[in-house]
């Protein structure tokens, strides 16, 4: 547990649980529509993943899903990723480490943010908050997104 936040599985049964966090993001989502969301974003091979502080308040939330690339090759995409205070950065690399341990363990050749992951006027604004947030560990321009190649395991 880093920062006094734990990562932990969000299974769709917990999945309201969320709902105020990204309400900030996306306001025009209802209850409803997030829980149709999450019990899509929450089936195999996707996952989601909250990082909670000691009390068990939610300060951020990721899902991912298992993809492939123009190449063919496995990529980890990042349907989800959004954090308290909009880009609170040491919440949001605690969901990015454990979003690319995730993409090792599937053997995944890169990481991909999907355009509106962390809100989709948050992706176009300039400069990109995002891409301000994930450059300095690894992130680069990549299809209209941000992309994190993985090296290749020995």
């Amino acid at each position: 547990m880093a920062l006094g936040f734990q990562i932990a599985p969000l299974p769709t049964a917990r999945a309201a649980l969320a709902y105020p966090l990204l309400r900030a993001h996306w306001p025009q989502w209802t209850l409803s529509d997030w829980l149709a969301r999450a019990a899509r974003l929450d089936s195999p091979p996707g996952g989601m993943q909250a990082a909670f502080d000691r009390s068990g308040y939610m300060y951020g939330l990721s899902a991912t899903a298992l993809g492939r690339d123009e190449a063919d090759e496995r990529v980890l995409r990042i349907e989800l990723l959004v954090a308290l205070g909009l880009v609170n950065t040491d919440v949001l690399m605690l969901l990015i480490d454990a979003i690319e341990r995730r993409a090792r363990a599937k053997s995944c050749r890169a990481i991909v943010l999907a355009p509106d992951a962390m809100g989709g006027a948050m992706h176009r604004q300039r400069p990109n908050p995002a891409a301000q947030v994930l450059s300095p560990v690894g992130f680069i321009p990549w299809n209209g997104t941000l992309a994190k190649r993985l090296p290749d395991r020995a």
